[in-house]
């Protein structure tokens, strides 16, 4: 018999909170210094703020940056609060991330939605504290504490990892894909520790002078409306395996400014799958971060986000992995 199963990211079991054995800051620091920035560096007063949220949101099945007060394991309402009470005095900001069990993975989720990015890949970010609230799967509290005084530029995604061609609708809220549109292309930003201002701000295509089809976001067309990030979505997915380059024209800190970088996006599904002792172990990495299985010769599907187990029951079996968004699609069979 034939059996079909689409998952989808959610946050799952009443779970205690613990450090972050893979938090995601060593890829995220990587970045960061590839690009010119200051790597985030751990505090101890960061760690207890964050540690006490996840606390908090563990036995709780909603992800929220707030605490209700008189509630149990209420620590202080805002992640400023809960900063300066935790003995961090200057400013700091906050991401959550859920659903996701590999710290890496939920790294490279953060960085796709670009408000979360906005915080991770502040220029004037230069301390962190982690902490984990460890189900199946998970979730993590990164509590980022700000320099007003620190300086630098960052494009983003650039050449330090490949990404995904797309980011699809319902990924992140506020949602930068319009309304009734599955989505858009990978959204590309820059951001700086000082003012930025658009003259000309595209993406193209290796091979092409033609800019992509884009939305141009800044300042009151985003939340908060900052005045040093500013944000393209393309219309459309971009192509995968593609390399594309960015062109950036304008002034930051009030000074005339040109950059140029490129990246890279993925090129297919990354599906790993194999037999052991009767059990199968499969992992799927898809564009959209959402999955859909077909499969035969094996027991119920045991899934936590992109990582599948499941018993052989029959001889010869197969799993076809498909990204419900893109509509690409894996086989893999195996041959007894």
């Amino acid at each position: 018999m034939c059996h079909a199963v689409i998952v989808a990211l959610l946050l799952l079991g009443p779970i205690a909170a613990q450090a972050a054995d893979n938090d995601g800051i060593a890829l995220l620091n990587q970045i960061r210094t590839r690009s010119g920035l200051q790597p985030l560096l751990e505090n101890e007063a960061l760690a207890r703020s964050a540690g006490l949220h996840a606390a908090y949101i563990a036995p709780r099945k909603r992800i929220d940056h707030l605490e209700t007060g008189n509630t149990d394991g209420f620590f202080a309402a805002t992640p400023s609060e809960r900063c300066d009470k935790a003995g961090y005095s200057p400013f700091c900001s906050e991401v959550i991330t859920a659903g996701i069990p590999d710290g890496d993975d939920a790294m490279r989720d953060l960085l796709r939605a670009p408000f979360h990015r906005k915080l991770l890949l502040d220029p004037q970010g230069i301390r962190y504290g982690a902490s984990a609230a460890m189900g199946q799967p998970g979730a993590r509290v990164i509590d980022i504490g700000i320099d007003s005084e620190q300086q630098g530029v960052i494009g983003w995604p650039n050449e330090s990892i490949p990404v995904s061609p797309l980011m699809p609708a319902g990924h992140e809220v506020p949602d930068p894909v319009p309304l009734g549109v599955k989505a858009v292309g990978y959204p590309v930003s820059l951001q700086a520790g000082a003012s930025i201002d658009v003259t000309t701000f595209v993406v193209v295509e290796a091979g092409s002078n033609t800019p992509l089809p884009a939305q141009l976001l800044v300042r009151d067309a985003l939340p908060y409306a900052p005045d040093n990030f500013v944000l393209l979505v393309p219309n459309a997915p971009l192509k995968p395996g593609t390399h594309y380059t960015v062109r950036f024209t304008g002034q930051i800190d009030h000074q005339p400014t040109t950059l140029s970088w490129s990246f890279d996006t993925l090129a297919h599904l990354d599906v790993k799958a194999s037999i052991d002792h009767g059990e199968l172990k499969l992992t799927a990495h898809t564009f959209s971060g959402d999955a859909a299985y077909v499969y035969e010769g094996f027991d119920k599907l045991q899934i936590a986000h992109n990582t599948v187990r499941a018993k052989k029951t029959e001889k010869n079996p197969y799993i076809r992995v498909s990204d419900p968004v893109t509509g690409e699609e894996q086989r893999i069979d195996f041959k007894d």
